[in-house]
């Protein structure tokens, strides 16, 4: 989810080859679900569906 669109994210997934399964927000779901205040946030699960990391505001996907 980018508040500056789907194009955003993308182009930073196709400039580092990121190779994991990601999703885009198209219709703000999860904002409203979750009721997000800040981005941009990263949630992690591995592949049993189980939140691994989460940060909401200020996450940054090269920040080990």
């Amino acid at each position: 989810m980018d508040a500056a669109g789907p194009d955003k994210p993308r182009q930073f997934y196709d400039q580092h080859q990121v190779t994991f399964t990601r999703a885009v927000d198209h219709s703000d779901a999860l904002w409203e679900t979750l009721d997000f205040q800040v981005v941009p946030n990263g949630i992690f699960l591995d592949e049993h569906g189980i939140v691994r990391y989460a940060k909401f505001g200020g996450f940054e996907a090269r920040d080990p």
